[in-house]
């Protein structure tokens, strides 16, 4: 499986002709990447039939959100399935760096037909285990993480872990 990470529609053209099994589309990727407008999904969508995630983040920084910030991104979440996402790539973490329990709530109210992943904020939560049971719990289906760590290879036991 392979999944490109994407900011325009050019570059998705290109990484679905190249063989990419999915997509996952964002803006200002040099930042982590955010919300991509609207315009972009509904041109990406009608540019190529792989798999659609869209990431979900209001803005750069953090992935401490207030209540208004988390109302946007889940409206932002409908819109984009209403554009033809496939699935939303999403996340958010509250002081003690556990998941946003007011997010991940909201979510699991949507039930929206559609792929949920967690984003790397799951690299940041304090106790992964118990980040997936939680997130299993609400309907998550992927986590992209390194399992804590830049990249996966320092993460490799963190990441055996969390696949049993």
């Amino acid at each position: 499986m392979i999944e490109v990470c994407v900011d325009s529609l050019e570059s998705a053209v290109v990484a679905a002709n190249a063989g990419a099994n999915r997509i996952e589309l964002s803006e200002q990727l040099q930042v982590g990447g955010v919300s991509p407008n609207e315009s972009l999904i509904q041109s990406v969508r009608e540019a190529i039939r792989v798999p659609l995630i869209v990431l979900i983040r209001c803005r750069a920084g953090d992935f401490y959100f207030n209540a208004a910030e988390r109302q946007q991104m889940i409206s932002e979440s409908i819109r984009a399935v209403e554009l033809g996402a496939d699935g939303i790539a999403i996340g958010g973490l509250d002081a003690n760096n556990d998941l946003d329990s007011e997010l991940l709530g909201l979510i699991d109210g949507l039930k929206l037909p559609c792929e949920w992943v967690m984003h790397r904020a799951f690299d940041s939560v304090r106790n992964p285990l118990q980040a997936l049971e939680d997130l299993i719990r609400v309907g998550f289906h992927r986590i992209l993480t390194s399992g804590g760590p830049p990249n996966a290879n320092q993460g490799i036991d963190v990441l055996k872990l969390l696949v049993e």
